[in-house]
């Protein structure tokens, strides 16, 4: 496998859940169902990615972090939540925390944390006087 066709695996339980640079599939095993979900579908649209995805099952969710971008998926693996970050800030990781907070890292700029009052605040006219 090439760096370029990198692609991680996770397991919870009965479920087997795949990321690569196309999309997620998730294999359930005693439902004996596989659904794929393509990134071009959801209207995210990533580079190809050596190992910057990570999948953690949290507060019933499942949050699938691939670079620039946290999904958070409900138990049906229906997306509830998707989180895009400046490509600027190179964030490789996020995670959604049990308060509404999402923690953001990046190798090269550090960690961002973005509270949930500023996940629920909306902005006008931004950088406009």
């Amino acid at each position: 496998m090439s760096r370029r066709d990198s692609q991680s695996a996770y397991r919870f339980g009965n479920l087997f859940i795949l990321i690569n640079d196309k999309g997620i599939i998730v294999i359930n095993t005693i439902a004996h169902t596989l659904k794929h979900i393509a990134f071009k579908d959801l209207n995210i649209f990533i580079q190809p990615f050596d190992t910057n995805q990570k999948c953690v099952f949290v507060n019933n969710t499942y949050q699938i972090s691939v670079p620039n971008y946290l999904l958070i998926f409900n138990a049906g693996f229906e997306l509830i939540e998707k989180h895009p970050f400046p490509e600027a800030l190179e964030i490789h990781h996020a995670f959604k925390d049990s308060r509404g907070h999402i923690w953001a890292c990046s190798f090269k700029k550090g960690i961002f944390l973005y509270t949930a009052a500023q996940l629920r605040t909306l902005y006008y006219l931004k950088g406009k006087k």
